[in-house]
């Protein structure tokens, strides 16, 4: 004779899964547990060994595994708002998709944490047979996305990456449709003598900075949460709420910082990824050397024109205040 039995635990929210076991000779008993609404009832002594009971088995097993999930979109269920909504791109096709909001911790190092709502549009595909969604991660930081679906022309552009499935475009945290926009609006136009010296430059910008400290600290803005790798949990936990097993990454600019990191800590749920304008993890800060490099090759391009270098036969000293 032999038989199977399962055991699990209720952790809190969580369901712990203890183990599948095969027996063989004799009897065997075990206490298991069954999810039934948000209770749980004892099975008692249960042996499988019967078809009949081989069924009543797969149907636990399959509570067991997917109990996680649907708690999940359960609580994803009050975080997640979204509607349909058709766009027109500017010749003429339309596009159906969803328009929405994910609620999201603004910091998720701080318990009492104030919530903020990540804006997206998802653009649906009418392929057969979809690949992955197309997650786009836009520059900056600090720029939308959302409204590549609100403009028609843009709208275009991605006609050809909806033949091959849907494209998500997200707004990442304090930007675009997402509430609260972290902004701060310094009203003093930059000042023509800016450029003179790299003091005038630096009093300029500290100005700035202390105007824009006091503006988010007046506001309640927490800046600690506004990271990169917070800005990659975004991403995944719309991903869950959307239930989508992976996706695509086409990012651009700082677009290609945030993928890295995505992929860093999510790379399971990862398909494909398309990155432009590649910023490594590490190479945020731009060093002086760099530019310099960049202003150099620029020189011998003007140097190398006949009518240009005619007005401008060095153009490295210009570049120096």
């Amino acid at each position: 004779m032999w038989g199977l039995y399962v055991r699990i635990a209720l952790e809190g929210p969580r369901i712990r899964f203890e183990g599948l076991q095969m027996v063989s000779g004799g009897s065997y008993s075990a206490s298991g547990y069954f999810l039934q609404g948000a209770s749980v009832s004892r099975l008692g002594c249960r042996k499988f060994k019967t078809p009949h009971d081989m069924k009543y088995l797969i149907a636990l097993v399959f509570v067991v595994f997917c109990a996680p999930s649907v708690l999940a979109q359960t609580d994803f269920a009050d975080r997640l708002h979204m509607e349909e909504k058709s766009f027109r791109a500017s010749n003429g096709t339309k596009v159906l998709g969803l328009s929405g909001t994910l609620a999201v911790p603004e910091n998720r190092n701080n318990p009492g944490s104030e919530t903020l709502q990540i804006g997206f549009v998802r653009l649906k595909s009418k392929a057969e047979n979809p690949q992955a969604p197309l997650v786009y991660l836009a520059g900056g930081p600090g720029v939308a996305s959302t409204w590549h679906a609100e403009e028609p022309r843009s709208l275009k552009r991605w006609l050809p990456y909806l033949e091959l499935g849907d494209v998500i475009l997200v707004d990442q945290r304090g930007t675009g449709a997402g509430q609260p926009r972290v902004l701060s609006y310094y009203l003093e136009g930059l000042p023509e003598d800016v450029l003179v010296s790299a003091d005038r430059m630096q009093e300029y910008y500290t100005r700035l900075m202390a105007h824009t400290q006091q503006d988010f600290a007046e506001r309640g803005v927490d800046l600690a949460g506004y990271t990169t790798v917070q800005n990659a949990q975004d991403i995944d936990e719309l991903r869950q709420a959307l239930g989508i097993e992976k996706v695509s990454l086409y990012g651009f600019s700082y677009g290609t910082h945030l993928g890295q990191a995505y992929m860093k800590y999510y790379g399971d749920h990862v398909e494909n990824a398309v990155l432009i304008g590649v910023e490594g993890l590490n190479h945020t800060v731009k060093l002086p050397m760099s530019m310099d490099l960049h202003f150099q090759k620029l020189a011998q391009l003007v140097a190398a024109d006949p009518e240009v270098s005619q007005q401008v036969p060095d153009l490295m000293p210009l570049y120096r205040v």
